[in-house]
């Protein structure tokens, strides 16, 4: 695929890929497949960088743009709209100590080469056993949860939270059993003219990004004056990263100075497998 139809800000966070077959004269509609793999990105490693920190999503969108100008549609029927929960196992494991009681009593008579002596022993044993009691329990949690919606602008998506965890780790979905839906080429002869583009994104909110860890690669009154006065500038230089990151990719489109401001970070055009 030409790199100008892969536009990634920040690839370290989030990976993503989209493949649907190709549309022929005898096949009209084809799955369209989307893998994503949400991760925790490190981020500051270019040396032009002079703030590195650890970078990751408490929540995503994943959009299916089928642009109005393109000889496509979406067969309805087919979208993907249940819950996709993705499982993990967790065990707990309970122990407690029972307190029991043992009795033995025992009865003995004395052999004939004990002289006239007829023994009756009562043994009375009474002691405290410890017994300790373990109990596993497995619990099935859910790593994220997917959820489909349309959005304002009438594209089928679905919304990626965590469950498990505070933020968006591995992949919501089996992408190869698993597809978004059917997509149906409209030419009225598909073997003439180009075959229609489908875009994918993922989106998210500024508010949905988890900066954590942030550090000044380089000393200097810069560094040292941001670093001891105001933590909140700490958040702002690795905002402006990411600022640069979607500028140069591409994807910045208006201000995000507010927390709600709806942010691309990552966009592709489904390959013809």
């Amino acid at each position: 695929m030409n790199l100008d139809n892969r536009k990634r800000a920040l690839n370290e966070v989030v990976s993503l890929d989209a493949w649907h077959k190709g549309f022929t004269k005898s096949r009209k509609a084809s799955d369209l497949h989307v893998d994503v793999t949400f991760s925790e990105g490190r981020i500051g490693e270019d040396s032009d960088s002079n703030v590195r920190f650890r970078l990751s999503l408490k929540q995503a969108q994943i959009v299916v743009v089928v642009p109005p100008n393109e000889p496509a549609k979406v067969q309805v029927a087919t979208v993907r709209r249940e819950d996709k929960d993705v499982k993990v196992k967790t065990e707990k494991v309970l122990t407690s100590k029972n307190k029991g009681n043992i009795g033995l009593s025992a009865n003995a008579d004395a052999g004939a080469n004990q002289l006239n002596a007829s023994v009756k022993a009562g043994v009375e044993i009474s002691s405290e056993a410890l017994r300790l009691k373990t109990i596993k329990i497995l619990e099935k949690a859910y790593a994220m949860t997917a959820t489909q919606f349309r959005t304002r602008d009438e594209h089928y998506a679905w919304r990626i939270e965590p469950a498990a965890e505070n933020i968006l780790n591995g992949k919501p979905w089996n992408a190869t059993r698993e597809p978004r839906m059917k997509i149906e080429d409209t030419r009225a002869d598909r073997e003439k003219g180009i075959e229609p583009s489908i875009r994918v994104e993922i989106r998210c909110r500024r508010e949905d990004f988890e900066i954590r860890d942030i550090m000044y690669k380089n000393g200097g009154t810069w560094g040292n004056l941001l670093e001891h006065h105001f933590n909140q500038n700490k958040i702002l230089a690795a905002q402006a990263v990411i600022r640069t990151r979607l500028f140069e990719s591409g994807l910045l489109h208006g201000e995000l100075s507010d927390p709600f401001a709806e942010i691309t970070i990552c966009a592709i055009i489904s390959e013809v497998s």
